[in-house]
């Protein structure tokens, strides 16, 4: 039985599915379905359950709710509310555009100063 939560699903769909499939493969031995519950989360999801130490599967299954439904709310948050992280890219992005702009500038002056140079020799 190899049942994996899909990167997408939530862990209320994916631990239905393997008390479903726990029952049709006729996993009785509460360890052993519990270790292949939580050998199947989200790789995201597996050291804080473990953390918890629960002793059943269904305790498993509600640790990882709550853990997911944490790591859902972070998730709102950090998109209203930047992290110091973002801040960094945000600085990178900035500092890489204001070196593109000091760029082009100097290469407009240096195409004015020719420009200037040309029309000159023209003229004379």
């Amino acid at each position: 039985m190899m049942l994996k939560q899909k990167e997408e699903e939530s862990v209320d769909t994916y631990a239905t599915k393997f008390i479903k499939l726990a029952k049709r493969a006729d996993v009785t031995q509460e360890a052993q379905k519990k270790r292949m519950f939580l050998h199947g989360l989200r790789h995201t999801l597996i050291p804080f359950v473990s953390m918890k130490d629960p002793a059943t599967t269904a305790e498993a299954i509600e640790v990882a709710r709550k853990i997911e439904a944490g790591f859902n709310l972070s998730s709102i948050k950090s998109e209203e509310t930047p992290t110091s992280g973002s801040f960094k890219g945000k600085e990178k992005d900035e500092t890489k555009k204001e070196d593109e702009i000091n760029a082009l500038t100097q290469q407009l002056q240096q195409l004015t100063l020719n420009y200037a140079n040309l029309t000159s020799a023209f003229m004379a």
